[in-house]
């Protein structure tokens, strides 16, 4: 979601859908392997926390709970300014 438009996609089936706000919404079919969960990212989560568990050892791209609960608590509060106008917004 972006100030202009905004992209999206179901990754069972390929669709890409782009949408520039005032426009038709338009939809492309992509030729990438999406069979993976969230592009590759969920089993490359799973293989971070697995490699934590068994050796104890953290990747960098692991992050607490508190950080990625504070990171959705920011898309919240920019889809609210979003749908607001651009009205700032609290945390």
């Amino acid at each position: 979601m972006g100030t202009l438009g905004m992209v999206g996609g179901d990754t069972r089936t390929g669709v890409v859908r782009t949408h520039v706000f005032g426009e038709q919404a338009r939809e492309e079919y992509t030729k990438e392997d999406f069979d993976k969960g969230h592009g590759g990212g969920d089993i490359r989560l799973f293989e971070a926390f697995t490699k934590l568990v068994t050796t104890g050892e953290s990747d960098a791209s692991l992050t607490t709970a508190q950080r990625s609960v504070e990171s959705h608590l920011i898309c919240f509060a920019a889809e609210r300014s979003r749908l607001n106008g651009g009205a700032p917004e609290g945390m």
